[in-house]
């Protein structure tokens, strides 16, 4: 017997038909797949059979029970139908399990131990060295899914891109191998000044992340709708500069990424005169700068890196260049620390491995041969981009995403005050309960709850990856999950 079945159901909005005699059977323990693009239907079928949306003719059987459009006893049917809404439909302070568990410990009074015992496990992720899936005592091998997940629309937006620049440099460090010591004035909670410019994006997660290290974060709104506000915000920024012990640039896409370039904006008010002469006194009194991303080519373009000072800009400098693929990129990537000799990395080992987000349109560190080998010697060069399974430095895509020269992906200046980085490291990226140990390379355990011996339908993609050419819109069955 059916545990759902669904008999030319139909739904309209208005005169747009949504929902054209759909007809399907659910047995019990079977996991149906829902597939399809945007807009085509699955979360109002799904609504439809949890009574959250009305039917315009049809019948839905749940258990037995026949549901038509002048059903009225829905309260007594949702208490045997389990729903997982879209994540903007869940509650964020409470873990995946949690959202589940609440439906029958509120509508039923159940107690969270007994209905946890009902847990059964679909399976378990590991580390896949040996490069396949298993799904039922079936062998998947991730390439293949990989490849039918990409190589449909890959010559209209490849994921990889062969580097521009491809020689690596392997030189030494000629300064004694040491971590730097803060000089800068002792205090139990240092002041960070993160100034916004119009279009930075990621105050609110820098600011997050000094908080939580025990920092009195400050803003400044730099305005620039006319010239007073201009000069005016010149002034406030300098103030502001002059009372911390930490300036912060965040990223983000200074006015647009223009003119020509990302950046630029902020670079022009880092020499200012004012803004530059208190930036001098900042490094002076062992102050510390940082630049994550746009805060990063700002630090660039400006001459503080890697050079240490404002207004050092010359033909052979540095710059940060529009990736090789020719448009943003969005990812995971994995890097290696490659010095100490900054406070910003005393925390930190030389061959040290991050896997951390980046999100950037121009990201490409571009930079001579000469000044690359004096960056090297220099112990100024703080992150490369690593190969993660083989922990190489690597020119190729898509680790190094952006086909920076020489694998760099962070900088310093020559005495450490000043890190430039292009990753993100955004907390965004790390809500409350949503945790991967990395290093540990921990077990996730995917848990899937059987409540109420109800059929959870789960729209997952695995079918989708293993057959590309289906028809999307149709219902697939995937049996035995």
């Amino acid at each position: 017997m059916s545990i759902l079945k669904l008999e030319h159901l139909r739904k309209f909005y208005g005169t747009h038909e949504v929902l054209k005699d759909i007809n399907l059977e659910v047995a019990k323990s079977e996991v149906v797949v829902i597939l399809g693009p945007s807009g085509c239907g699955k979360s109002t079928l799904l609504r439809c059979i949890n009574g959250l949306e009305s039917i315009a003719s049809g019948a839905i059987y749940i258990d037995g029970t026949k549901i038509d459009k002048d059903f009225k006893e829905w309260i007594k049917i949702r208490q045997k139908v389990g729903m997982v809404f879209q994540s903007y439909e869940l509650f964020e302070h409470l873990s995946v399990e949690e959202n589940i568990l609440l439906a029958p410990m509120k509508a039923q009074a159940r107690p969270k131990d007994e209905l946890k015992t009902t847990d059964r496990y679909l399976g378990t992720v590991t580390d896949g060295e040996d490069g396949y899936l298993r799904i039922n005592g079936v062998n998947i091998s991730v390439d293949s899914l990989m490849k039918a997940n990409t190589e449909r629309y890959s010559k209209v937006y490849p994921a990889t891109m062969a580097a521009s620049h491809k020689k690596m440099m392997n030189v030494q460090s000629g300064a004694p191998a040491r971590k730097a010591k803060y000089h800068g004035e002792p205090v139990e909670h240092p002041v960070v000044f993160i100034p916004v410019f119009p279009g930075t994006n990621c105050d609110y997660d820098t600011a997050k992340a000094f908080r939580k290290a025990g920092a009195e974060v400050r803003f400044g709104v730099f305005c620039n709708l006319t010239a007073e506000d201009v000069r005016r915000s010149i002034r406030e920024m300098s103030r502001n500069i002059s009372e911390c012990h930490i300036l912060a640039l965040a990223g983000g896409f200074s006015a647009g990424d223009e003119p020509d370039g990302s950046g630029k904006f902020i670079a022009n008010v880092l020499n200012n005169s004012e803004v530059s002469a208190e930036i001098e006194k900042l490094i002076a009194r062992g102050g510390l700068i940082l630049g994550i991303c746009n805060g990063f080519q700002a630090l660039v373009k400006s001459g503080l890196l890697p050079y240490g000072k404002t207004g050092m800009l010359t033909k052979d400098s540095p710059t940060l260049f529009r990736n090789d693929i020719n448009r943003h990129i969005s990812q995971m990537v994995t890097t290696r620390v490659s010095t100490t000799r900054s406070p910003w990395l005393a925390g930190m080992n030389e061959g040290d491995l991050h896997t951390i987000a980046v999100s950037h349109g121009e990201g490409k560190f571009v930079v001579n041969e000469a000044l690359a080998r004096e960056l090297f010697e220099n112990g100024q060069v703080a992150f490369q981009y690593v190969n993660p399974f083989t922990e190489d430095v690597t020119m190729e895509s898509p680790y190094n995403p952006n086909g920076s020269f020489y694998a760099i992906e962070g900088i310093i200046s020559p005495d450490g005050q000043i890190l430039g980085k292009i990753c993100l490291g955004n907390p965004a990226f790390y809500q409350r309960r949503i945790e991967v140990g990395l290093e540990q390379r921990k077990r996730l355990q995917v848990v899937i709850l059987q409540l109420l011996n109800a059929s959870l339908l789960l729209p997952v993609l695995i079918q989708c990856l293993l057959q590309p050419d289906k028809n999307l819109r149709q219902l697939l069955r995937v049996d035995g999950l």
